[in-house]
């Protein structure tokens, strides 16, 4: 169910109903299996070495099959991208990319669906467009470096695009600020900074399972940081119940609760929550009380909580209560607040929100991704942290003329839901037809 709920998924729904859909498969890639090898060399070689243990892989070591001289790339990275299946895989892919699968009756039946790649391309037509529009009259000063948190022209249109389409006028708009934001290319590495500013080498985050295959190369790769996962422990017995599969799946205190003690015992650090809402693979938007609930969890716990909202505008079914709406955890953070239930400190420093413009947009080339976090530490380091992943100037300059554009930016988010909603349908029913289960997503 697991794996057909990704078939269902997020962007995945436009691919093969219309042009030039690829998509990511739910699966690690094979050149990425080694993450396990890799942070097991590195933290058991690093002078904070804790006794984490990591398990194992079940692939033999690339090094044993080349000897060090005959290895050109580090051993470290080399356990990361190496692998006995890795050239196999890389030369799959750019096969795959080099002719891809295009919905035109008239071009033949020839192409490849690329399923390691998540892009919405379902209105990327009218994006084009209009960014070919915004990218006019480019000025020479652009050309010059800018701050590498992003320009001020541009974390100022970010600001009002995240208060009127991901908090959606709430009283936390009033907490989003220019200032608090911070912009580099894409989301991968806004969280791969995050963890290397928040934790030490051989920490661990806490993440609910299943999740995004690349998050433990984002975690990992630079920052050392492994993956613990929170599993759904009451997950069988709310299915006897008859609970909706969505219900099943929620987030629970204890559940996180055990993952952390559990790599308390093993003499690991938990350092970070990292969320996915709305979930990446299977779709389902969390109630904002499990959300919350979290969110207290956390502070007792004093873990940093890093949410990501990649798909926070691809949301096409909003059906259900008001409970069960898609709430950032900014706004989330500003109601624990104002109940008692969480410091105001803690919101300000230990909370930080992810979004960005490759899923809601179908606009991965650009490379944008961005992070509200009031941490004035995590600000400060940015300057550094965005150096070697700063947005091109260009890109910056064309974006912040597309987002001043806001009756634009309404009518298009809407329209790539409706497209994203009618994709949808077409594909569950032909699942059900086949007689395949899936857990049914709302992104």
């Amino acid at each position: 169910k697991v794996f057909l709920s990704f078939f269902l998924s997020l962007s995945f729904l436009s691919a093969p109903l219309h042009n030039q859909m690829a998509f990511r498969c739910l699966h690690t890639c094979p050149f990425s299996c080694r993450r396990e090898t890799a942070l097991m060399k590195q933290v058991g070689s690093h002078p904070e070495y804790r006794k984490r243990s990591i398990r194992a892989p079940t692939t033999s070591s690339a090094a044993s099959s080349h000897s060090v001289m005959e290895r050109v790339l580090s051993e470290r990275i080399n356990d990361w991208v190496g692998g006995r299946y890795a050239k196999d895989f890389a030369q799959a892919y750019n096969t795959g990319v080099q002719n891809l699968w295009v919905n035109d009756a008239g071009s033949g039946s020839g192409g490849h669906i690329v399923l390691c790649r998540s892009e919405n391309k379902l209105i990327s037509d009218r994006l084009a467009s209009e960014l070919e529009d915004c990218s006019l009259n480019f000025q020479t000063c652009s050309l010059a470096y800018e701050d590498y948190k992003g320009s001020l022209e541009l974390r100022e249109a970010v600001c009002e695009y995240v208060k009127k389409n991901i908090v959606g006028g709430s009283k936390s708009a009033e907490d989003v600020v220019a200032s608090d934001i911070c912009i580099s290319a894409g989301c991968g590495v806004v969280i791969e900074n995050l963890v290397l500013a928040l934790c030490d080498f051989s920490d661990v985050a806490l993440v609910p399972a299943p999740y995004y295959s690349s998050f433990d190369r984002d975690l990992g790769m630079r920052a050392g940081v492994s993956i613990e996962c929170v599993y759904h422990s009451k997950r069988a017995e709310a299915a006897a119940a008859g609970e909706e599969e969505e219900e099943q799946l929620s987030l629970a205190v204890e559940d996180f609760e055990a993952a952390y003690q559990k790599v308390k015992a093993e003499g690991g650090v938990p350092k970070v929550v990292l969320l996915t809402n709305p979930h990446n693979p299977l779709g389902i938007v969390y109630s904002q009380k499990d959300l919350m609930d979290v969110l207290v969890w956390a502070e007792q716990r004093k873990l940093h909580v890093i949410s990501d909202e990649i798909y926070a505008n691809s949301i096409y079914d909003h059906s259900g209560d008001e409970g069960s709406a898609f709430t950032s955890c900014i706004e989330l953070g500003r109601r624990c607040v104002s109940s008692g239930s969480m410091t105001e400190s803690f919101r300000r420093n230990f909370l930080h929100c992810v979004f960005g413009f490759s899923k809601d947009f179908g606009a991965s080339g650009l490379r944008i991704g961005c992070v509200h976090t009031s941490n004035p530490e995590i600000l400060t380091a940015w300057n550094a942290l965005g150096y070697s992943c700063a947005v091109s100037t260009h890109t910056q300059y064309v974006l912040t003329n597309l987002l001043k554009r806001e009756d634009f930016v309404s009518s298009f988010l809407e329209e790539n839901k409706k497209t994203l909603r009618e994709a949808a349908n077409v594909l569950k029913q032909a699942l059900k037809e086949a007689g395949i289960p899936f857990v049914v997503p709302r992104a």
